[in-house]
């Protein structure tokens, strides 16, 4: 899948940089028990002469709608290679209540936007992710 966040130029994010992970500036939070994430994962199929207006209407107005509610921490849209009109939306949240509880793409004004530009919304999942030990080390590994 292709990446582009809605909170900073892709070029910015750790997964692309030239860098190892550890060197990269991540606020001490992040770096202790911190560094789970919340994350609330939608998908939808865009109609095929609405792709560029959906992604367009999500990185404006669907991440501003977002960053009105308690807990929001950022997103990232990603779209598949093969299948171009294949979107997940990837919303990151303070907490698991608010990731399982804040239905954001169920509110009227979330559906209005979305709606007439997508066939169907084909998963609403949530996940606890964490970043994995950026030393390279792994629990359990054998040799």
């Amino acid at each position: 899948m292709q990446m582009a966040s809605a909170t900073q130029q892709l070029q910015d994010t750790p997964w692309t940089a030239k860098v190892p992970f550890s060197a990269l500036p991540i606020e001490p939070a992040r770096r202790s028990a911190q560094a789970a994430s919340n994350i609330r994962a939608v998908g939808y199929i865009a109609r095929p002469e609405s792709i560029q207006e959906l992604t367009t209407s999500i990185k404006g107005q669907l991440i501003n709608m977002l960053r009105e509610m308690p807990g929001f921490s950022g997103a990232v849209i990603l779209h598949a290679h093969k299948e171009w009109r294949n979107v997940t939306i990837l919303t990151f949240w303070e907490t698991e209540t608010q990731a399982r509880n804040i239905c954001w793409e169920a509110l009227p004004s979330v559906e209005k936007l979305i709606y007439p530009l997508v066939d169907v919304c084909t998963k609403v999942q949530t996940f606890e992710g964490t970043l994995p030990d950026a030393s390279g080390s792994c629990a359990g590994r054998t040799s």
